[in-house]
């Protein structure tokens, strides 16, 4: 062992500042010999003892030592200055799920197999039900990466941070190598973390040695005896892995997909192969598919189930050697019902772990043929060479028919689509009509068919050359030549009507967007006759539109602009998202767009129907936006007027009969009743009631017999061991106007219970209400929102993250701290008695260690509050200038407590928001810290200034940066 010996690995304080120190150490000793900054913790050599050490010191970690170390503000003596003690925990616990995850986890996964390295209460604290980490365990991985300037890329748009930055602490895993290291060296599929190692400028050195030596080796040009030697020096991969390495460095690549995994539900795993359709006539036909990939899922439960179309299809069984048994069936039959399904792997509380979509065919082509021996489709019937002596299925649009009838066809699905099976020697004059006219023949030559010349010059445009909107109506215009009739027209495989206009055009009907899925390139095939002969020409139009599309039972609909998308739902449906292709007189690239939920950040669009996953819920809208910064032209397309989550309570949620006193709740999916699910209900008098002789009359139906003295609710939910599962609120009476004219004076439970029952804060309707309850009571809101206080013993509090800490933001955003406020509220955020406090200094320094990870601007308004209140009258200006001083190195964590160190740790801030933010550093300066600065000083700024600064503030080198800004600013002032 080399970095923590003579350390025992057991629980306390003293052990995780010893085994601290000895990390910093061993960085000491490893830049002597040359490793540069930033770096990764793979870099320090720890060997399979140090490994051993981490896990003992995690298992004994208990939940006392865990909580100080992890709590917001409290610090150690570090050297000469004072150091967070997050940064402390969070290098050990980085330390701990890297070494773990490059030995034991799945290529591509971390969570499923670091989860389990702690225990009891502290696991609790560092992960979720569902072995996701917690916000505060993200909070002090990133405090400490920064800190130690490790590689990471935490504020980077559209990666997984956190994932990511543990990813760049190791590399690679050894299941990962072992499965595609041949494509890695070939270039083929190569992961996030190992393109960022071979960066030539922020990559690691010793990574591209070991890297340029597997590929050497490869290619023949070094010795197995020089690659071993590399790999035994190498810090990237340990000694025991020689061998496999050495193996797998030659070995061809297969050439197949690999799955960007990601955290559950980010995005769509391939766990079922593509559909293929089988007939045995005279038996019906069937699409059919396998279940595949699960050795790539990170899955670790006893069992899961496979819905396909909320249908159960197949039961995941875990085994002893940690394989899954599929049962009944690894093949799946699947529903012939609409041409695209939704299928998603669950857990046994119904969890949505991975999901995807299964195409059976496309809905908008007019034909598609299926070569029976294969079950696939051909890229192009009217091109690709069909041969008689083949099987093949035909799939056609309910007005097309086929000529001479086959013996076997089948209706599909709703839309009234046919199959036609062409058994083996079927006629070569086959063929398809639409109507009387002909639509396709089979190509029975290798040559691929032409287009007749005098079909050649049709021209196909638009009416009107615009932007259209989802449900918005337009026309098309066919320019050909007199001696030429229009025999049909059809639009994405539906048919058209159309008018001669004059001997040179044809015009079409109005077509709408929203009758098929639409593509912004869509297909127009128009038949023709010039009296003699038959023919059908293809053009692509190219549409400018924008607009939502939502998978549902009855096919894509279009919900532009909805009132509200829960998260549930969006989660379990499928979207495609049509952003305009110009947008304030611009042409926009599709990369540039961005969704958005109010002020906070999603990701960029996708081109495939795709699940919204991320979402939080409270209220905000949904929207997309042209890029993050300076987006002058406000939001482009409305998906959502405001998003809310109401977990396990359906739409369909109550019936309340009022004589008998009996509330149903209408569940939104299975959920087997025990003794820990109970029914919250909070009433109009601001009493909360906790329920728990629940009855269930069907599989989602529970009910339950009300006392007589219970009135008119706000809200109801439903909890699990005091943990929140889903919510029901008032919306006639709106919930807020109860919640502002219900009989309760604990301003602090009222709080609590916004925040506990996840109610829509956030939606514009409401928000008016909530801000003017904050700005009468900001004290007992921002400790119930913030510390997590105030709710009854039966309730569990909710995970604080980054989406509520936003939804704090914008509630906040108009507040000043009336006299007395900035008093109240540092003594509340410090447990410090407000009449008598000894150290108020440190009081402060905790309270803006609290509000700096909320919002420095509102920060600082309670600084400024609280120095009026209290300090100045006390202490002097001197005194609070130098005070604000000191808190600013304390911050800063400056090496010596100087101006100059100061200005030094501040321009480092800054290059880090540039690199981090990828923004130019006078930007930053000019355009984000100083109008921030100008906005806390009381001068008005513009919109998009504002939604700059509120996107900024979710970086943390930003809100560090910002508020030792502020409270330079506030200094300077006394």
């Amino acid at each position: 062992m080399k970095i923590f010996s003579n350390i025992v690995p057991k629980d306390g304080d003293s052990i995780i500042k010893n085994a601290f120190v000895a990390v910093i150490l061993a960085l000491e000793q490893r830049k002597r010999e040359g490793l540069l900054l930033p770096w990764s913790l793979a870099e320090l050599l720890p060997d399979n003892e140090d490994f051993q050490w981490l896990y003992i010191w995690a298992k004994n970690l208990a939940e006392d030592t865990a909580t100080t170390w992890l709590s917001e503000g409290v610090s150690f003596k570090f050297g000469n200055t004072r150091l967070s003690c997050q940064i402390a925990i969070g290098t050990l616990i980085m330390f701990l799920e890297a070494e773990t995850a490059r030995r034991n986890a799945q290529e591509g996964y971390i969570w499923a197999s670091c989860c389990n390295n702690f225990s009891g209460g502290t696991k609790a604290l560092l992960f979720n039900y569902n072995n996701q980490p917690t916000q505060l365990h993200k909070d002090v991985l990133e405090k400490a990466s920064r800190w130690l300037k490790l590689r990471h890329v935490f504020g980077v748009e559209g990666l997984q941070n956190w994932f990511d930055t543990i990813y760049l602490q190791f590399g690679f895993t050894y299941s990962g190598f072992n499965k595609r290291l041949p494509e890695w060296l070939v270039g083929q599929n190569s992961t996030q973390s190992i393109q960022r190692l071979l960066d030539p400028t922020n990559g690691s050195k010793s990574f591209r040695t070991l890297w340029d030596s597997l590929r050497n080796y490869r290619q023949n040009n070094i010795t197995e005896t020089r690659l071993r030697q590399v790999i035994t020096e190498n810090p990237w991969v340990l000694p025991e892995w020689a061998n496999d390495l050495v193996t797998k460095a030659k070995q061809r690549p297969e050439l197949v997909e690999v799955i960007k995994s990601v955290n559950p539900v980010e995005t769509e795993i391939s766990f079922l192969s593509q559909p293929v359709l089988t007939w045995d006539a005279p038996n019906l036909p069937k699409f059919s598919c396998q279940v595949t990939n699960l050795a790539s899922l990170e899955l670790s439960e006893s069992s899961y189930e496979l819905i396909i179309d909320e249908h159960l299809y197949a039961q995941l069984i875990r085994q002893e050697d940690s394989t899954y048994q599929i049962l009944p069936s690894i093949t799946i039959d699947l529903p012939i019902t609409t041409p695209t399904l939704f299928a998603k792997i669950v857990t046994s509380d119904n969890q949505i772990i991975y999901s995807m979509s299964l195409e059976l065919w496309e809905a908008s082509e007019d034909l598609t043929i299926y070569r029976l021996s294969s079950g696939q489709r051909l890229k192009d019937p009217w091109q690709e060479q069909m041969k008689t002596s083949l099987a093949y299925v035909l799939l056609l649009a309910s007005d097309l028919i086929v000529s001479p009838e086959p013996k076997y066809w089948q209706v599909l699905g709703k839309n009234q689509a046919k199959l036609y099976l062409l058994s083996n020697n079927w006629s070569i004059t086959t063929k398809v009509l639409l109507e009387d006219n002909l639509f396709w023949q089979p190509c029975l030559s290798a040559t691929s068919r032409q287009i007749p010349n005098w079909a050649k010059n049709i021209k196909i445009y638009l009416a009107n050359n615009k932007v259209i909107q989802l449900g918005e109506a337009f026309s098309l215009v066919i320019e050909h030549t007199p001696d030429i009739e229009v025999t049909f027209v059809r639009y994405d495989g539906l048919p058209i009507n159309f008018n001669k206009v004059d001997s040179k055009h044809t015009s079409s009907e109005s077509i709408v967007l929203s009758m098929a899925i639409p593509n912004q390139k869509p297909t127009i095939r128009v038949g023709l006759t010039n009296g003699l002969e038959r023919t059908s020409i293809v053009q692509f139009l190219t549409l400018g539109f924008s607009g939502v599309l939502q998978l549902t039972q009855n096919g894509w609909e279009n919900i532009s602009n909805k009132e509200e998308l829960s998260v549930e739902e969006a989660k379990t449906s499928q979207f495609k998202i049509f952003a305009p292709e110009l947008w304030n007189k611009e042409k926009v690239e599709f990369k540039e767009w961005a969704l958005m939920e109010g002020e906070v950040w999603l990701g960029r669009l996708w081109n495939k129907p795709h699940t919204i996953n991320g979402l939080a819920g409270f209220g905000a809208s949904l929207t997309v936006r042209q890029g993050t910064y300076n987006s002058f032209g406000g939001n482009a397309v409305t998906i959502a007027k405001s998003v809310i989550t109401k977990g396990l309570i359906s739409d369909r949620f109550l019936s309340v009969n009022d004589e008998e006193k009996i509330l149903k709740l209408k569940l939104s999916r299975f959920t087997e009743l025990d003794n820990n699910h109970h029914i919250i209900w909070w009433d109009i008098n601001g009493l909360v009631y906790n329920l728990d002789k629940i009855s269930v009359e069907d599989k989602t139906l529970w009910a339950i017999n009300l006392d007589p003295e219970i009135s008119k609710p706000i809200a109801i939910a439903i909890a699990y061991n005091g943990r929140h599962l889903g919510s029901w609120w008032s919306n006639s009476p709106h919930w807020s106007y109860l919640i502002s004219v219900c009989g309760q004076d604990d301003h602090k439970l009222v709080a609590a219970l916004i925040r506990w029952f996840h109610l829509p804060v956030l939606n514009s309707r409401e928000l008016p209400t909530i801000c003017t309850l904050a700005m009468l009571h900001p004290k007992s809101t921002l400790i119930a929102w913030i510390q997590d206080v105030g709710l009854p013993a039966f309730l569990s509090p909710t995970e604080i993250n980054d989406s509520w800490l936003a939804a704090i933001r914008v509630v906040f955003r108009k507040y000043f701290a009336k006299k007395n406020d900035g008093n109240k509220i540092v003594s509340a955020l410090s447990n410090f008695d407000e009449e008598n406090i000894t150290n108020p200094i440190k009081a402060l320094e905790k309270s803006i260690s609290l509000l700096m990870r909320v919002d420095p601007l509102l920060m600082g308004k309670i600084v400024v509050g609280w120095l009026n209140d209290f300090y100045l009258s006390k202490f002097g200006n001197i005194a609070a200038k130098n005070m604000l001083q000191d808190i600013c190195y304390n911050i800063a964590e400056v090496e010596d407590n100087s101006e100059k160190a100061l200005q030094k740790k501040q321009k480092a801030l800054l290059a880090e928001i540039a690199e981090t933010m990828q923004l130019d550093q006078n930007f930053v300066q000019l355009g984000l810290i100083n109008r921030a600065i100008e906005s806390f000083n009381g001068k008005a700024i513009k919109p998009f200034d504002e939604g700059n600064i509120a996107l900024a503030i979710s970086v943390e080198p930003f809100r560090r940066l910002l508020a030792l800004e502020i409270l330079k600013t506030i200094a300077n002032r006394k």
